[in-house]
């Protein structure tokens, strides 16, 4: 199993880490190639997203192409999984997928079409960024023992 991450503001980062911590793995980011911070050219991966953009990623370790499962901490934009998990996915083609995500909607049938499992932790509304996980630790606190028992 592994734990990879796509994250934009940093609340799927903290997701993955907080998982990776509990399960005693490693969080890896899902980067798309050059870009150069956090919220370089937002609004343009959100768009390319809704247009069915993939973007060239950064070289991933050769273990995600044999990994029976991911762990995918992610965002969801416009019902979709962004271009660079995308690309990410059809790269390496990982084993069963648990998608993580957290947003402010509720509307992500196309991302859940490509997950084995979905754990969705809503933001409340007018937040864009998280602090800390203290008001989701017992959703991924049940997500981490559910893993650590497969």
């Amino acid at each position: 199993m592994i734990i990879r991450y796509y994250s934009r503001t940093g609340n799927n980062r903290l997701a993955a880490e907080y998982l990776a911590e509990r399960l005693g793995l490693e969080a890896r980011e899902i980067t798309e190639a050059g870009r150069t911070g956090e919220r370089d050219g937002l609004m343009g991966a959100i768009f390319g997203t809704m247009f069915g953009r993939r973007p060239p990623i950064e070289d991933m370790p050769d273990e995600d192409r044999d990994a029976d499962a991911l762990v995918l901490c992610a965002p969801v934009w416009a019902t979709q999984l962004p271009g660079a998990v995308k690309s990410y996915l059809e790269e390496y083609s990982p084993g069963h997928v648990k998608l993580v995500t957290i947003n402010q909607g509720n509307r992500n049938k196309k991302a859940r079409a490509r997950a084995d499992e979905v754990l969705q932790l809503k933001l409340p509304k007018g937040t864009a960024r998280l602090s800390d996980l203290s008001s989701y630790r017992a959703e991924l606190d049940e997500l981490a023992e559910r893993l650590n028992g497969s």
